[in-house]
């Protein structure tokens, strides 16, 4: 079970779904009643699609929304569509006469499973580029039969011009369109029959496109019967489904929920219905919406207390239940693809499982290894390999390794990468041959991350080789990193004459691993090479980030010293990438050099509105004045080689601008109350990545120093899985080990 405070701030997320849930029908309904003054050269058209105007109750209510506009270069509007939970509130309001709608979500999204915000948009200029928006109307409403009107309040308009986010003024100015009428007559139980016998027809054919798959889902969700109930439970949990959403969401908005409750329920006898943990927190999810005992009641402020106790019970409730599900269905029989799906599933559900019950499972997955998808068998290994692995899967590793290269990255093939640095963590030996055989010929698939972990400082047989693939032009970036990190002297004059014939012309990465080279063998060379490529502006812009690739070198007194001048160089963007550097890797001295440089930015802009630093509030631009003032503040605040005690937090409020006014207050509050979160997490690579009170970094070493720094009686706490707690246990001790003897206290709390 979840600890107080973090049972508490879900209770205190279950109090603003309640009373104002995000997606919730009544929301809509407060804003169609709300006046307001239109721009009169600004437009939103609506229209039933094709112009369709009888439905059957559960048929799709297809709509188009057009925004167009009169004036050019003053608008723009938005296109996003979709974002995180699913569906996205408030961009179209829906606003129906007779208002007999409800919002067929509504339990879903007050059931706190829900996940908002995100998603891909783009803004464009409506008088030039009209935007065109297809929605569906049971998306947000599920209609009785009767006839309705219907108009929409769109708010994706604001006042902007479409290359110049500077314009951008981000105030919505809503557009009311015109009036459609339309009739939803009571389902034909023929036509229910049809729909979803052509509907799963659809999903099951082989030959289906993408967006025909996608209707017939939809079809499918919305169509509310007990045949389509059943088919969505069925549906519901396979393996890597595109539209497991689309099922989900039926499931919780079919009038019919009981039934799916008991189709769910016998799915899990099923032996090619793969179990996982989020198909049966759905099902209990749903257990709970069917039994009044545990429907939290309306919030009332005068009894918050009580509130959160009966929130608190019923998440409990949830946990004993997918726990006993969880435990339940590992026992039924499963055909060799839900086989390896529920194993996995079980592997990575945070049961409290034992050495043996997991030494049982892994087997189980590692024998039906191949009816996974490829997708999820990388995901495995690349992000859920201490759930997972165990020295049994070496051969599998090996034959992956030996595999065809996949240079692109494509999701749907095996991820080469991956399976040898778990083959170096498993068996170092039988991963060395392999790593040699890449180094001999990298196919660009396998990066330094791994080909580096090699004790070696260099291999020069295979020298030869790599400077014949960089003259034959197209060699992968790999090739440039590895002579980055296992080059010799005697490959330095043929990699001094390679990069000076194309000076100022390399992509990134390859110019980035040459410079290091130099750098690590010629040091006055690779300063000068630097100092050269942060100057050349006309073919890439590499310079912007150069400084900071070269990563620890800063450390050389040399190159730090160019990092301290590049702080005034004229392009806000490599003054911005130089503080970055020096917070990382800058030498105690380095904090008084980003202090002169902030106080003359201070002096510059002290007498100057806010708006002209920032042109909307608070929006930090990298390659603007405002991205320098951030890097700054954040170089001071956050530097690794010192601490910012409270006269320093002070000291930077006075000279910075309302937009870090918030971070730097957090910081001296934290400061004050001595009280600090620590997260340590070494996903997905068993790296350590830390966070510590504002800090972050990486590796043991990095953390102790920083940990260091802070004051005698420090508090932090951290939150952590049992798995996690047993995987890293010696770290952990570590880590608490060393705030003992610093005078601090670490308080680790692993609720599952």
């Amino acid at each position: 079970m979840l600890p107080r405070q973090f049972r508490a701030a879900f209770a205190a997320l279950g109090v603003l779904l309640v009373l104002c849930p995000a997606t919730d029908i009544c929301a809509q309904a407060s804003h169609c009643t709300e006046t307001s003054s239109p721009p009169g050269d600004a437009s939103l058209r609506l229209l039933l699609k094709n112009g369709q105007s009888i439905f059957q109750e559960g048929e799709i209510i297809a709509l188009t929304a057009e925004y167009s506009a009169n004036s050019s270069d003053k608008y723009i509007v938005d296109s996003q569509n979709y974002d995180r939970s699913g569906r996205l509130p408030g961009a179209e309001i829906f606003c129906i006469e007779p208002d007999h709608g409800t919002d067929p979500l509504v339990d879903y999204f007050r059931s706190l499973r829900a996940i908002m915000g995100g998603g891909l948009s783009s803004e464009q200029d409506p008088a030039t580029h009209p935007l065109t928006m297809d929605l569906e109307l049971n998306e947000w409403m599920s209609l009785p039969p009767g006839s309705y009107s219907l108009t929409i309040i769109g708010n994706r308009l604001q006042l902007g011009q479409e290359r110049d986010p500077t314009t951008w003024q981000h105030t919505i100015l809503p557009l009311r369109s015109n009036t459609v009428e339309f009739e939803v007559a009571p389902a034909d139980p023929d036509w229910q029959a049809s729909q979803l016998a052509g509907a799963t027809r659809t999903l099951d054919s082989p030959d289906a496109k993408t967006e025909d798959n996608k209707h017939a889902a939809r079809m499918l969700r919305f169509l509310g019967s007990e045949g389509s109930t059943r088919e969505l439970a069925r549906r519901y949990g396979a393996e890597n489904d595109p539209f497991e959403w689309e099922f989900k969401f039926g499931l919780f908005s079919t009038p019919h929920r009981e039934l799916a409750v008991q189709a769910m329920t016998a799915e899990l006898s099923n032996p090619e219905h793969p179990v996982s943990r989020e198909y049966i927190a759905t099902l209990v999810a749903l257990e709970l919406l069917v039994d009044p005992k545990w429907r939290l009641p309306a919030y009332d402020a005068s009894r918050l207390e009580e509130w959160r106790q009966l929130n608190d019970a019923r998440y409990a409730e949830v946990e004993r239940r997918v726990d006993e599900y969880m435990q339940q269905a590992s026992k039924g029989p499963h055909d060799a693809a839900a086989e390896a799906a529920t194993a996995s599933e079980m592997l990575l559900s945070g049961l409290p499982l034992s050495e043996g019950e997991k030494t049982r499972w892994r087997p189980v997955l590692l024998s039906n290894w191949s009816t996974l998808p490829i997708e999820k068998q990388n995901e495995l290994i690349e992000y859920r390999w201490a759930q997972v692995g165990g020295p049994e899967w070496l051969p599998v590793l090996q034959q992956i390794v030996s595999g065809p290269a996949n240079p692109n990255r494509a999701m749907n093939k095996p991820n080469r990468e991956a399976a040898l640095l778990r083959l170096w963590q498993g068996s170092p030996e039988q991963a060395r041959s392999l790593m040699m055989q890449e180094m001999a010929k990298p196919q660009g698939d396998i990066h330094i991350s791994v080909l580096g972990q090699l004790p070696e400082h260099s291999f020069p047989q295979f020298e030869a080789g790599w400077l014949h693939a960089i003259r034959q032009e197209g060699a992968a970036d790999a090739v440039f990193q590895l002579i980055d990190r296992y080059g010799s002297e005697n490959i330095l004059p043929a990699v001094q004459s390679i990069y000076e014939a194309h000076g100022g012309e390399w992509a990134c990465t390859p110019q980035t691993a040459m410079l290091r080279c130099f750098l690590r063998i010629k040091p006055d060379y690779g300063v000068k090479e630097l100092t050269a490529a942060i100057a050349s502006r006309k073919t890439t812009g590499c310079y912007r980030t150069q400084m900071g690739d070269i990563g620890e070198y800063i450390r050389l007194p040399q190159v730090e010293k160019l990092a301290i001048r590049q702080l005034n160089a004229p392009a806000p963007s490599v003054a911005s990438d130089a503080a970055k550097a020096l917070e990382k890797y800058g030498s105690l001295e380095t904090e008084n050099a980003l202090w002169t440089r902030l106080q003359e930015f201070h002096e510059q802009w002290k007498d100057k509105p806010d708006k002209m630093l920032h042109p909307w509030p608070n929006m930090i631009v990298f390659d603007k004045d405002s991205g320098l003032e951030a890097a700054l503040v954040h170089g001071i605040l956050h530097g690794q080689a010192w601490f910012a005690d409270a006269a320093t937090i002070r000291r930077l409020k006075e000279v910075s601008s309302p937009a870090k006014q918030n971070e730097l207050d957090d910081a001296l509050q934290s400061l004050g109350s001595g009280e600090f979160t620590l997260h340590m997490q070494w996903w997905p690579q068993d790296e350590l990545n830390y966070t510590l009170g504002w800090y972050t970094g990486e590796g043991m070493a990095s953390f102790e120093e920083k940990l260091a720094q802070f004051p005698p009686g420090s508090h932090f706490s951290m939150a952590t899985t049992k798995a996690e707690q047993e995987a890293h246990r010696a770290e952990l001790t570590k880590a608490e080990r060393t705030a003992s003897e610093n005078g601090q206290t670490i308080d680790v709390l692993a609720p599952r």
